[in-house]
């Protein structure tokens, strides 16, 4: 083929030939003898063409088409893999499963762009998990028992929710396992992040906005006292929820006083 004068024959046997790692420009051009090869190349990578053009300028690089279908196989197969080995995780981050793939981070970034476009892959969380179809999502009228017991520790806690070591101490649980379990529920969305002690269920995250909220309309402002009143919280743990409704915009700092904010009023 390279000693052709098919052009676009002779670019996509180099490119072909790179397999996975990919063919630059530059060298496409001296080892094809095709001079200026960038039109034929832009052809070559339009809708359904042959290649892949990956990255920009002078870092772009072209792959095979035919590379996509088995890389897209393996990612649906490896998030099959991390469900059936996590049952109680909502997906396999992102990264991670790119790097699975062991190819160029652009190619990795394109096969698991297509697995999504198909509905191969869904985005699982908040922290854009990878997860099949159907897997991975938490159902929060049916929870896991392991689960379970953590959401009803901090029903029980309301306004006064358990620490992480009482969640530990509570369910018998190590500090991974601890982190593990609080930390999906928050990516899942049944548990609202504070700070890193401190998390509320978001029905009471709710309460705890609407009463604050209404101390504002009747007062003005807020402080420590109050919303240790509001909360039963010790200060220790009022401090980090005043900086998370001045986060949320529920408040904003002046000096030492909270005034209401630009979303004191939902």
């Amino acid at each position: 083929v390279l000693s052709g004068s098919d052009g676009p024959a002779k670019l996509l046997a180099l490119i072909e030939d790179a397999e996975a790692a990919g063919i630059d420009g530059e060298s496409l051009a001296i080892r094809s003898g095709v001079e200026a090869p960038g039109r034929m190349l832009a052809r070559m990578t339009g809708t359904g063409g042959p290649v892949l053009a990956l990255g920009s300028g002078e870092a772009r690089r072209y792959v095979s088409r035919s590379l996509l279908e088995p890389l897209v196989r393996q990612a649906v197969a490896e998030a099959d893999r991390f469900h059936g080995a996590h049952p109680l995780q909502p997906g396999i981050g992102r990264a991670t499963l790119e790097r699975t793939l062991a190819v160029q981070g652009g190619l990795a970034t394109v096969v698991v762009d297509t697995a999504l476009e198909r509905g191969l892959l869904r985005v699982a969380d908040r922290s854009g998990s990878m997860a099949r179809p159907g897997k991975g999502a938490l159902d929060p009228d049916d929870l896991p028992t392991a689960l379970q017991e953590v959401v009803d520790l901090y029903m029980r806690g309301g306004m006064t929710p358990p620490t992480l070591r009482q969640v530990g101490d509570g369910l018998g649980l190590e500090n991974r396992e601890v982190l593990e379990r609080v930390g999906l529920l928050q990516r899942s969305g049944l548990l609202i992040k504070v700070s890193d002690d401190l998390s509320y269920l978001p029905k009471t995250h709710e309460a705890l906005l609407t009463g604050v909220r209404e101390h504002l309309a009747a007062h003005g402002e807020i402080d420590v006292q109050a919303l240790k009143g509001l909360t039963g919280l010790s200060r220790k743990f009022v401090v980090p929820l005043m900086e998370h409704l001045d986060h949320l915009g529920v408040t904003r700092r002046e000096g030492d006083r909270r005034l209401p904010g630009p979303k004191a009023v939902p």
